[in-house]
């Protein structure tokens, strides 16, 4: 990489940067300095020489790039106090640098920089810009509704940026002028993604994502990204030391690596930094108070159990110059789940006089599970007893959650298009063994034999044989994991190629053939597939770790997870069935026969009871007989519903919440089980 040397010398305060870990990682420490003399052209022999050089060198998977001749980064930052801007500087070492057009959708596929900002770094969780630069043309890349209302605001009306490239250096420089006040010590979030394409990349080829610290999905939330620290002038710095001592019974696997260091001096400065294996944490930082606590609300697995670190536990320690100071220990405390369920499930004696205790009930979990925000409905002697909604759609900006909110279904979606399917079969429009290629030929899979041995029976009772998506093999490419039919395998892909196949023989969109065979015959509101007004109108904010998520509404419908719903509307779907509406006798009968065995593992969280598949629904095997249901996980989202056939039992639960499969599997204890599952069914 060619050095870079400064001709300009600039009068400063002190001026360096030093790596710490934070968010994703990286943290990087920056000082003030008087920069009238730096214009904002591309060039950057106007930057002192003496500025750490930030490598950007972590690649897609989170690894540092290898030595490499024909590509390296840098940057460089530096503010004005006095006038609250922040300067960045980009180096890249290129051979060949890529541009294919202006159009701001087509930034992966050529030569690009993205810069995330987070100016307001907020510990509640605010969010950043994404601000775009392809040769001389600079976009946004915000979404259109962001949690954080103050990045829809942004612009580049407060930023100047410029582009340059000479040989094989392509440099870039922004100024931004900020709102925040830069005359006190605090942080940033910060982080930097540079698309790299070669000359010899094909169409298909990926290009190459390369970063400045780990983690994708950094504009999904704000631990993702990196942090600058506005160290201030003059700031003498420690070095802040100590060790995170986990509670036992937070397995190894679940020991997150990061500790929160909160300054009590500077309201605006925190910032988590990482541990290594043996829990020791080394952080350089001005002088003053500091807090560390730990940097998760949730820690382990929702299914096998999930774990709550106590917030309140930290320790203190004060770092008054150039010296290194040992923190005592912090010793993680979990916080005990709280034990509400009752000698029996308390859905079998439930009535409108236990109403507030049951919200006390629900309440209590989500606020234990860390669960924003929950849409829920109760069902006994086959008809709707309860349904209420509780907590926030945004835990940023506190909205409340109404019982217009909306929010994603995930996988539920299956079975609601399989009960579409289940009744064009009943009305001769599909024959549920007729292979699928016949219908319509699916050209990705095309050059596998076995493919066409798919029929909607096999796609219905996840034996197709597809990989889930097929995005998650290495290659990205769709493939055939086993002969279909001979065993489970749960597969999107196989739903959503059924859904082509839908369509093409109705001659219908997939919304209008739901429409027509699940909405209007079972009288079910308040239900979407794809984007629309009255979604973006209602729908809630999705959260990882209680932090929330842009909004992602699907252009098109997906029919494997795209359905946005809220529990009392979707009820009237589980009415529909526990009344057997829209089917026949016989009908039902299909649906809900056991089609294939599916793999339990208790110790993983499964329920320990004999489970199949039958037509689109989970069956279980119950103490209290047979189950049909569904759950759903977007991520962001978890949701669930079951119904206890013999019983005339009911429940669904929509969170928007990762956490909220921990919250659904209690709940499911506390209305069915009750303190028996845990003395009789539950596995240590």
């Amino acid at each position: 990489m060619r050095k870079l040397v400064s001709t300009l010398q600039i009068t400063m305060c002190l001026l360096a940067s030093f790596f710490v870990h934070a968010n994703n990682g990286q943290t990087a420490l920056v000082y003030p300095i008087e920069i009238e003399f730096i214009k904002i052209d591309g060039n950057s022999s106007d930057w002192p020489n003496d500025i750490t050089e930030n490598p950007v060198d972590i690649d897609f998977f989170g690894n540092e790039l290898p030595d490499k001749d024909d590509f390296s980064a840098f940057f460089k930052t530096a503010y004005s106090p006095k006038d609250n801007r922040l300067f960045v500087l980009l180096v890249v070492n290129d051979e060949s640098h890529i541009q294919s057009s202006s159009d701001s959708n087509a930034w992966s596929q050529q030569d690009s920089v993205i810069l995330y900002l987070d100016p307001v770094h907020s510990i509640q969780g605010s969010g950043s810009s994404l601000y775009l630069s392809m040769s001389d043309n600079q976009f946004m890349l915000n979404a259109e509704q962001h949690w954080d209302p103050s990045v829809n605001k942004r612009d580049w009306g407060t930023v100047n940026g410029k582009m340059q490239r000479v040989g094989n250096i392509t440099t870039y420089e922004w100024q931004f002028t900020l709102e925040q006040n830069f005359k006190t010590i605090r942080t940033l979030g910060f982080d930097v993604l540079i698309t790299d394409r070669d000359a010899d990349d094909s169409d298909e080829s990926q290009s190459t994502m390369v970063m400045w610290g780990p983690f994708t999905g950094k504009s999904r939330s704000p631990t993702r990204i990196g942090d600058l620290l506005l160290v201030g002038e003059n700031k003498e710095l420690g070095v802040l030391e100590g060790k995170i001592q986990w509670d036992p019974s937070v397995e190894a696997d679940n020991q997150f690596k990061r500790v929160r260091i909160t300054s009590l001096n500077y309201p605006d400065f925190w910032l988590h930094t990482l541990v290594d294996e043996e829990g020791n944490y080394q952080v350089k930082l001005p002088a003053g108070e500091y807090l560390v606590s730990n940097a998760y609300s949730t820690l382990g697995n929702p299914w096998t159990g999930l774990l709550i670190p106590d917030p309140n536990v930290s320790v203190a320690a004060t770092i008054k110059g150039n010296e290194t100071v040992t923190a005592p220990t912090l010793i993680t405390n979990i916080i005990p789940e709280p034990d509400l369920l009752e000698e029996k499930g308390a859905l079998f004696s439930f009535n409108k006089s236990k109403t507030a205790d049951l919200d006390k009930v629900v309440e209590t979990y989500m606020q234990h599970y860390k669960v924003p925000g929950a849409s829920v409905v109760l069902i006994k002697d086959r008809q709707l007893v309860y349904s209420n909604v509780y907590g926030v759609s945004n835990n940023y900006t506190g909205t409340k959650v109404t019982s217009e909110t909306l929010f994603e279904a995930a996988s539920i979606t299956k079975a609601v298009f399989a009960f579409a399917v289940n009744r064009l079969a009943e009305q001769g429009v599909i024959d549920l063994d007729k292979p699928l290629f016949e219908y319509l030929p699916f050209e990705a899979i095309a050059h596998d034999e076995r493919y066409k041995k798919i029929t909607a029976r096999l796609v219905l009772s996840h034996q197709t044989g597809f990989p889930n998506w097929a995005w998650m093999n290495d290659d990205g490419k769709l493939d055939i994991k086993f002969y279909p039919g001979i065993k489970f395998g749960y597969s999107g892909e196989g739903f959503e190629y059924l859904g082509r196949v839908v369509s093409h023989i109705t001659d219908k969109s997939l919304e209008q053939v739901i429409e027509e065979e699940v909405l209007q015959p079972l009288n079910v509101k308040n239900t979407y597939f794809s984007d629309s007004q009255d979604i973006r109108n209602k729908v809630s904010h999705g959260h990882f770790a209680t932090y929330a998520t842009p909004i992602d509404i699907p252009a098109a419908i997906g029919v494997a997870h795209s359905m946005h719903t809220e529990a009392k509307s979707f009820s009237q779907f589980m009415l529909g069935l526990i009344q057997q509406k829209g089917l026949s006798t016989e009908g039902y009968k299909s649906m809900f026969e056991p089609q294939v065995e599916v793999p339990i593992k208790p110790e993983e969280g499964d329920w320990p009871w004999p489970t199949r598949y039958g037509l689109g629904f989970s069956l279980m095997n119950t103490p209290h007989g047979i189950t049909y249901g569904h759950g759903g996980n977007n991520g962001d989202f978890t949701c669930d519903f079951v119904i206890y056939k013999e019983q005339g039992l009911g429940f669904a639960i929509f969170t928007n919440s990762d956490s909220g499969t921990a919250f659904h599997k209690k709940m499911h204890e506390y209305l069915i089980w009750g303190k028996s599952y845990n003395a009789v069914y539950k596995t240590d």
